[in-house]
Order: C-alpha cells, then sequence, then structure tokens
C-alpha cells in the first residue's frame, strides 16, 4: 500500500533505430518517457542536432476524421444514456479486426466525397429555403385572379399592394374615400390578424395612401414579378417544394446510409492516428547527437527485467543505464494499493497525484471516505440498494479500468453502510421490534438518528477529531520521509502534543467532576492525574509552537509573535481556532443521517396513512397502489440525495479538512508510453 517504486532508465541508441524501438517500448507499455530538453543546459541545447518533427499530416488526417465524424453524428446521430457516457467502456477489439478497419478507409478521398455530396445537399436545402420564402409571399395574393406582373404602376395608375391589421382595414377603407372617389380598396385576402390588399390610385396619390398606410400601422409589401397568376405560381412552387423535400431526403438517407457503413471505421482511424500523434510527440522529447540518440523515462521497479529482457533480445545495439531517482529528480507517481484500497486511487487521481517522495494518501483516504459515507448514508435497506445498483452498473455497461474501480468503491462503502445500518437498526427508515421505550435485543439501536440527536452529532464531531489528529499524524511521517525533520518535529510534532494534551486535560477535568461508585461506596471524582499529564503535554507543545513556528525570522521578538499568532491560527501550520471548525464540520455528517432518516420516516408515515384507509375492497386497494407508489417514490428520492450528499461531503472532507494537514502535492501520473483508444479498447486489457 504505497506509492510504486519505479527506476529512472536512460537509453543510447543509434539514431536511425529509434523509430523500431519507440515501436517495441509503445508494445511493451513499460516506459514513462519524459522529454530530455526540460532542464538541459543552454550549450547542450545548442549542441543538439534535432531531428524535424513534422506532424502535419497526422493532425490532417485528424482533422478530416474529426470533419466525417461530425458529418455522421449530424446525419446519423449516435446516442448514448447518460449512465452509459458515465460508467461504459470503450468496446473491445482484437488487433487484426482494428487493423482491418483502419486499412478499409482512404480517408483524404473519402472526405473529398463527403464534401461533393454535402455541397449537393447544401445546395438543395438553399434551393428549398428560397421557395419556401416565395410560398409565404405568394400565398396572401393565392385569390388574387390576374397576373402578378400586371400589379404594378404606371403614368396612368398606380396599383400598390399592402398589409393592414384586419380590424384596420374598415378604417384605411374610409380614410382613402375621405382623399377622394379615385382611391380604392381591394382586399385580397386575410391570415392571422393581417389583411392583404390592392390600393389602386393614381401616381400622384402615392404619397396619401403612404400616410393613411403609417396611420393605420400598415405597410407596402413587395410581390413577386412573376408572369402568372398567384394561385398558378403558389402551386407551381408547392410541386417543386415536394420535390426539393424528396431529393433532400434521399441525399440525407445517402449520408446518414455511409455513417452506419463506415462509423467504426472512422472511429478505428482517430484512434490509429492519435496514438501516431502521440508516438511523433514521444520522438519531439528525445535528444539527438548526429548519430544517437538520448532517451529517458521511468519503469516500475517490479517490471525491470522486462526492460531488460526487451533492450538485450530485440536491441542489443542500445545502451542503457537503469538507476534510483534522487531528490534532485521528479519521477512520476503510481499507486500501488491492495484489493480493498485500489478503488479509492480514483479519489487521489480526481485531486491531482502525490508527490514521488511523500507518502500515499489512499489508504487514509480508504478508511475515512468509507466511515465518513457509511455515517452519512446510515441505512441498512439503501446500502443493499447501492451495492446492487453498484454491482449492475458494472455489469451491463461491461465498465474497465478507472471506472470499475469507481464502481467497485461504491460497494465497499455500501457494505460499510450496512454496518452503520445495523447500528442503528434503520431499514429504509423503519426500527423492528424497537420502540421509543425499548431496544431490540436490548441494545439495538446503539444510536436512533430520529431521537438521539445530540449523541450522534457527538460521535461525528469525535470522529472528526480523531482523523484531524490522524491528518496531522500523517503529514509527520510524510515530512519524516522527505528529510524535513525541523517542520516534522516542530510543527506536526508539537501540534500534536498540544491537542492531544489539550484533549486529555480538558477529559479529565470534565472526570474529576464525576463521581465514581464502587462497590456500593460512592468515591470522588477521577480524572486529575491525566489532566495534569494533558496540561503538561499541551504547554510543551505549546511552548515549541511559539519559539519555532517563526523560525524563518531572524528577529527573535518578530519571531516570537509570529509564534504566539500562530497559535490562533492566522499564520503557521495550523491553530486552535482551525481545529475547532474543522471538528465542529464533521456534524454535517450527523446532519445527513438524519436527514436521510426523517425522510424516510416520512416516506413511511404518509404510506401508512393510505394503506390504513378505505372502507371497500376496491379502496383499500387503490389506497395500497397510492401507498406503495408514495412510498417507492420518497426512498428513491432519499436515496438518490442521500448517495450524492454523503459522497460529496465525506469528499469535502477529505479534500479540504484532511489533505491540507499532510497531502503532498506535485506529483505527475504515471503514464507508459502505449497504444491508448478513445473508441477501442484492446480485447486483452
Amino acid at each position: 500500500m504505497a506509492i510504486a517504486t519505479l527506476i529512472k532508465a536512460e537509453l543510447v541508441a543509434p539514431r536511425n533505430a529509434v523509430p523500431e524501438l519507440l515501436q517495441s517500448l509503445e508494445q511493451a507499455s513499460l516506459l514513462h518517457v519524459d522529454d530530455v530538453h526540460d532542464g538541459i543546459p543552454d550549450a547542450l541545447a545548442e549542441w543538439e542536432d534535432r531531428e524535424p518533427v513534422d506532424t502535419s499530416p497526422v493532425d490532417g488526417v485528424l482533422a478530416s476524421v474529426r470533419w466525417i465524424l461530425d458529418l455522421f453524428q449530424r446525419f446519423a446521430p449516435h446516442k448514448t444514456g447518460m449512465l452509459e457516457d458515465f460508467f461504459g467502456s470503450p468496446p473491445a477489439v482484437d488487433a487484426a479486426e482494428f487493423e482491418q478497419l483502419v486499412a478499409s478507409v482512404d480517408v483524404p478521398a473519402y472526405r473529398a466525397e463527403l464534401e461533393q455530396r454535402l455541397a449537393e445537399y447544401e445546395k438543395v436545402v438553399a434551393e428549398l429555403e428560397a421557395l419556401r420564402e416565395r410560398i409565404v409571399r405568394i400565398t396572401p395574393w393565392a385569390e388574387l385572379g390576374v397576373d402578378l406582373a400586371a400589379v404594378s404602376r404606371s403614368s396612368y395608375a398606380a396599383l400598390t399592394a399592402i398589409r393592414v391589421p384586419v380590424a384596420a382595414v374598415a378604417e384605411l377603407e374610409a380614410m382613402l374615400a375621405e382623399r377622394g372617389g379615385h382611391l380604392r380598396l381591394a382586399p385580397v385576402s386575410e391570415a392571422a390578424k393581417s389583411a392583404y390588399a390592392i390600393v389602386v390610385s393614381l401616381p400622384d396619390d402615392l404619397d396619401s395612401v403612404g400616410v393613411a398606410l403609417r396611420q393605420v400601422r400598415g405597410e407596402e409589401v413587395e410581390l413577386p414579378r412573376l408572369p402568372t397568376t398567384a394561385s398558378d405560381a403558389l402551386q407551381a412552387a408547392q410541386q417543386q417544394s415536394a420535390e426539393l423535400e424528396q431529393r433532400r431526403d434521399r441525399l440525407a438517407a445517402a449520408l446518414a446510409e455511409q455513417a452506419h457503413e463506415r462509423r467504426r471505421a472512422l472511429q478505428a482511424i482517430s484512434d490509429e492516428f492519435e496514438n501516431r500523434r502521440a508516438g511523433l510527440d514521444a520522438r519531439s522529447r528525445i535528444f539527438y547527437s548526429r548519430h544517437a540518440a538520448v532517451i529517458v523515462g521511468w519503469v516500475e521497479e517490479t517490471r525491470r527485467p522486462s526492460l531488460e529482457e526487451l533492450l538485450a533480445v530485440h536491441h542489443p545495439q542500445v545502451r542503457y543505464r537503469l538507476s534510483e531517482p534522487v531528490t534532485d529528480d521528479r519521477p512520476p507517481v503510481k499507486l500501488d494499493n491492495g484489493r480493498l484500497a485500489r478503488p479509492f486511487q480514483t479519489l487521489i487521481s480526481m485531486y491531482g497525484m502525490p508527490n514521488y517522495f511523500g507518502v500515499d494518501p489512499t489508504p487514509f483516504v480508504a478508511v475515512a471516505m468509507t466511515v465518513f459515507y457509511a455515517i452519512a448514508l446510515g441505512d441498512f435497506g439503501y446500502g443493499v440498494l447501492q451495492i446492487l445498483l453498484a454491482a449492475w452498473l458494472r455489469k451491463r455497461f461491461r465498465s474497465v479500468g478507472e471506472t470499475r474501480l469507481f464502481l467497485t468503491m461504491f460497494v465497499y462503502m455500501g457494505v460499510a453502510t450496512l454496518v452503520v445500518g445495523v447500528l442503528t437498526w434503520s431499514f429504509f427508515g423503519f426500527s423492528p421490534g424497537a420502540t421509543a421505550e425499548s431496544k431490540f435485543l436490548g441494545f439495538l439501536p446503539l444510536v436512533s438518528p430520529t431521537r438521539d440527536i445530540i449523541p450522534l452529532i457527538g460521535i461525528s464531531v469525535g470522529i472528526g477529531i480523531v482523523f484531524q489528529l490522524a491528518s496531522i499524524t500523517a503529514g509527520f511521517v510524510n515530512l519524516l520521509k522527505r528529510g524535513d525533520r525541523t517542520s516534522a518535529v516542530c510543527d506536526n510534532l508539537a501540534w500534536l502534543a498540544l491537542l492531544i494534551g489539550g484533549l486529555a486535560a480538558l477529559g479529565g477535568m470534565f472526570l474529576s467532576q464525576l463521581p465514581l461508585t464502587l462497590a456500593g461506596a460512592v468515591l470522588p471524582g477521577g480524572g486529575g492525574g491525566g489532566m495534569v499529564w494533558g496540561a503538561v503535554l499541551a504547554a510543551v507543545g505549546a511552548v515549541v509552537i511559539v519559539a519555532y513556528a517563526g523560525r524563518d525570522s531572524k528577529n527573535v521578538v518578530a519571531r516570537v509573535l509570529a509564534g504566539v499568532v500562530s497559535l490562533y491560527g492566522i499564520v503557521g501550520y495550523y491553530g486552535l481556532v482551525g481545529f475547532f471548525s474543522d471538528g465542529l464540520s464533521y456534524m454535517r455528517l450527523a446532519i445527513l443521517n438524519m436527514t436521510s432518516a426523517f425522510i424516510a420516516f416520512v416516506a413511511q408515515v404518509i404510506a401508512e396513512l393510505f394503506l390504513g384507509g378505505g372502507s371497500s375492497v376496491v379502496m383499500v386497494v387503490i389506497a395500497a397502489i397510492v401507498g406503495g407508489v408514495i412510498f417507492v417514490f420518497f426512498h428513491l428520492l432519499n436515496l438518490v440525495l442521500s448517495m450524492l450528499g454523503a459522497f460529496v461531503h465525506s469528499l469535502r472532507l477529505n479534500y479540504l479538512e484532511s489533505f491540507q494537514r499532510y497531502y503532498p502535492e506535485g506529483g505527475r501520473a504515471f503514464t507508459p508510453f502505449q497504444r491508448t483508444g478513445r473508441f477501442y479498447r484492446r480485447a486483452n486489457e
């Protein structure tokens, strides 16, 4: 249960042997390849005879593949559910099938073909849109029995096409009549709240017509100049529109068919060229001289023999040196934990890898997350449902890798929830055999979330204090491992002494006020010794903190002042206020448990109200169905909300309250040079 030990590998190969060597390393998936150029002197960098790496051909293919896949998604969307997106894994494919898929499509030629088809499709769509606009313009004039081209202006008369609100037609007609009998309004049609008409006037009256239109909020519209009637033009346009729609649908169906036939091949090509791009990136990390190349990387100590065998058998011309990492190195990090702790590595990856020379926080996080989550959820029935749900998701979506570990983590936390559910004797909000006056078997529940509120909060805060002290201890171990003994003793150990001593003194003071009973005799309170020794230990810790918290300052007064202020927590490693607030933050575990319990209790009460109603058989059946639906709905809702709340808040207590006490940040993940895939994975992975 630790960070895997890595070995630094330095390889020197003939320059012309680099492609073959990289191919072997990729297939073996052994070596994390570092960039040799990071940190090398400028003089040495100038001496390098760097090999140009042209990524443009590969990038061009990847750009074309992405364009084609986007086109496929447009005409034949590949839809997946939310659960599949989150918990699913790429399908497995063997090497022979994968290579066949990659070789089945000439990407540049295929893109050119699809671009031609798409251009034809978009041309039809544009023609169809223009035709639909024409239909919209013609439709109101379908009842006009003259050629549209005839509705125009001449030197003797003017025909003006207008659109006005229906309610304003009579008003407009009256206004035109007032301006002279030679102005005529000829209504044509009505659509929605608008009326369409022709105004017949002399050319000199056009200004008067315009004024009248503005007064009734009307407007002049332009008719299409067609040498036919509106009804004939509309019929022709509708027929042409139907033909264009059929042609558009045929082109779209042909593109969708291409998507169904070639999507798998294009996805395989995408994975293949992404790996080729990664290979080119790996080549750019290598240092080249005129005749040789230097590769620097990291290999797991357990796989060191495999690397040595690979180089000896397949690349005897390569010279190499394998060495232990030193403090100036920055090795990547691979977490290597046992079966029980391994699923919780996903939480570490989410946060960021620890420093290679620090401690592995996974075991601590595994215990903390399991305990916190179990307390927050805290119901036996919910624990069973969570285990079944996580197991079903693993099987249904064939999860692998990190996704499978994530679901397995929920199985483990579900098992812990069963234990807490038994201790609180909670089964979907029921407590069979237990009442407010009596307990099941005389001791269950040990704590009732709906009745023992203060004890439950006290237990949560107590667990929080224990984990905060454990976090400080983990930080102490981490600093010792990294060789920083001064900080380990003057910060972590001193605060441990202060906090443990202070808690012991407070506990002794409390116990000293309680009378003890022995053989029927009442004795004075105990705990005085613990109070004294606790006070001494706390005093020693406080003195060390005051003396050394400001050790970076050369001024004695400033040093002591910084130490005194650090007790509060403004500066320094920790603070009494911080410890107090961190401890209270764990109250959320009890509150989440109580919230879940009360919602379950409400579901039980409402369901019982329905189950107890009904004066006839039919009403009893209806009441039972309604009560059952309400019961199931409330519990499903409560399960989802409780699982989400328990996970998020448990994660927060680790990331915020605990990690800042001990987490050795600054690591980077160990990613061996190997083939990967977004759309496919190899069958043996």
